[in-house]
């Protein structure tokens, strides 16, 4: 065999070597960019519907009358469980576990601080400053009830919450009416 004839199939083969290393290479970079992109798409959904719990419980009373933000929260857990790899279930119920402590506080600023800490544990965990292990010790230490039930402590406060939303409501009507009567009120000059 010539030596050209040996540095062609040397080259060939180097050649050959590179291309698959680099398809190679190329395919596991792409398919890590995609998990992470299902990731963030996952973190977004679940922020948007925590987003949706915390304007429902900062809008007055009777403004939300007719909205119901526990659809939002059903829709989400099977997602969230669906999307997740089992190696990062523990996640949704860490996750499950925030939104019933958002249910039971009495306060909006307490929802609020709640939702805000969920945001920022969630994008630790997107950019991998937190790992799945934090999330099960959580669960651990603190499980999500199975099935959850306000205290009534916390109801009667929610409801005084809400009442006075309403008792605004009322007053607001009952000057706008008493203003109403004044301007159209029948002249008795005729």
């Amino acid at each position: 065999m010539s030596a050209a004839l040996a540095i062609g199939f040397a080259t060939t083969g180097a050649t050959l070597l590179v291309t698959v290393f680099l398809f190679s290479l190329d395919r596991v970079l792409a398919r890590r960019a995609a998990q992470q992109e299902v990731r963030r798409q996952l973190m977004v959904r679940v922020l948007d519907t925590l987003d949706a719990l915390i304007r429902f419980m900062i809008r007055p009373a009777f403004v939300s009358v007719w909205t119901n933000p526990q659809i939002e929260y059903t829709l989400l857990m099977p997602r969230l469980l669906l999307d997740l790899g089992r190696e990062d279930r523990m996640l949704a119920a860490w996750v499950q576990r925030q939104i019933q402590l958002m249910q039971l506080a009495t306060s909006k600023k307490e929802a609020v601080r709640i939702r805000a800490s969920v945001a920022e544990k969630l994008l630790g965990w997107h950019l991998g400053e937190i790992n799945t292990a934090w999330f099960a010790d959580q669960v651990r230490n603190d499980p999500a009830a199975v099935k959850l039930e306000i205290p009534l402590r916390a109801k009667a406060k929610q409801l005084s919450n809400d009442a006075w939303a309403w008792a605004q409501l009322f007053a607001a009507l009952a000057a706008v009416g008493l203003m109403f009567r004044q301007v159209f009120k029948p002249s008795n000059d005729a």
